[in-house]
C-alpha cells in the first residue's frame, strides 16, 4: 500500500494506521512519504535579515499546525502500535527551482496545508507593510535568479507480520 501525505492532516493518525495494517495482507509493505511542508524555505532571499527570516518562521509555524504535528518518532511509535514490524524512514531534502517571477509569485499565493498562503500569514500576523516587503523580496530574487526552496520529505516503509499458523 502506498500513501502520499496520508497521516498528517489527522487528527487520529493512529487510528489510520491501525485501519491500513488491518487490511493489509500478512507480509504486506506500507510505504509513505510525507513531504514536511511546515519545513519548507527559501534559500538566500535577497533584502532579508535573519531576524526578519526568523519572523516569518515563527509565524508559519504558528499559523500551520498541522504542517507540524507530523514527527518522525510519533510515525514510528503509531506504526509499532499498529501492530507493523520492520519499520525503517529516511529523510531527504527536495529542491525546488522557481526560475521565473510568476512561479515566485504562485508559491507565494499558494494555499498551504492550513488553507491560507505563505503571504496572507504574513499580512494577517506581521503587518500588511511587512507581507508587502516579503513578496518584493520574493520577486526581486526570483528576477536576478531562480529562488530556491527546500522542502524536508520522509519516506517510511513498515510490514505486516505474517500470520502465524
Amino acid at each position: 500500500m502506498l500513501g502520499r501525505n496520508a497521516l498528517a492532516p489527522l487528527g487520529h493518525p493512529r487510528r489510520m494506521l491501525i485501519d491500513i495494517a488491518r487490511v493489509l495482507r500478512p507480509g504486506g509493505r506500507l510505504s509513505l512519504c510525507k513531504p514536511l511542508l511546515g519545513q519548507r524555505s527559501p534559500i538566500d532571499l535577497d533584502g532579508l535579515n535573519r531576524h526578519d527570516l526568523a519572523q516569518v518562521a515563527r509565524v508559519l509555524a504558528g499559523v500551520q499546525p498541522a504542517a507540524h504535528a507530523f514527527t518522525v518518532p510519533a510515525a514510528v511509535g503509531n506504526a509499532r502500535l499498529a501492530g507493523l514490524t520492520g519499520i525503517e524512514h529516511l529523510t531527504d531534502t527536495v529542491t525546488t527551482r522557481l526560475a521565473t517571477v510568476a512561479a515566485a509569485e504562485a508559491a507565494l499565493h499558494a494555499p498551504g496545508p492550513a488553507g491560507e498562503s505563505v503571504y496572507q500569514a504574513i499580512s494577517r500576523s506581521l503587518d500588511a507593510a511587512f507581507a508587502r516587503r516579503f513578496a518584493d523580496v520574493w520577486r526581486a530574487t526570483a528576477r536576478r535568479r531562480p529562488l530556491v526552496l527546500t522542502t524536508p520529505i520522509v519516506y517510511l516503509t513498515a510490514t505486516k507480520p505474517e500470520s502465524s499458523r
